[in-house]
């Protein structure tokens, strides 16, 4: 088998399975909408009905942070970067990311989804923070 045979085969598989995936969340199984599912049944969010919504993915609805807005963003790798805006902010950001590394290059890498860590910001806080600073948003 060549090398093109074995990537078709694996590509086919992967569909497969990403279909099972997309039938459990409702939405593609691209990245960032398994982070959102993995949120809101970890952090009790209830989402919005559309995936693009404007500023936020859901409403905190339990806890301190219950009625709150939420946007939730997903990386396979910790590299220190956050996809932020700095108009229509939801209040608060949460963040599943993987494991540490820098901001490098992805030739001869792989990126696996797990999850490393999570961190929630306050998102009026963060961004006036980083404003401040004089650091690009």
């Amino acid at each position: 088998m060549n090398r093109l045979d074995e990537l078709s085969a694996l590509v086919a598989q992967r569909n497969a399975v990403s279909s099972e995936i997309a039938a459990i969340l409702g939405r593609p199984a691209q990245l960032g909408h398994l982070g959102e599912f993995v949120a809101s049944e970890l952090f009790a969010i209830a989402l919005e009905a559309a995936a693009n919504n404007k500023g936020f993915d859901g409403r905190f609805t339990s806890g301190p942070l219950a009625g709150k807005s939420v946007d939730v963003k997903t990386y396979a790798k910790r590299e220190g970067i956050i996809d932020l805006r700095t108009k229509d902010l939801p209040d608060y950001y949460l963040i599943l990311s993987g494991p540490r590394g820098p901001a490098a290059s992805s030739k001869g890498q792989d990126r696996p989804w797990v999850i490393d860590g999570i961190d929630v910001f306050d998102a009026n806080a963060l961004v006036a923070s980083l404003l401040t600073r004089k650091l690009k948003v």
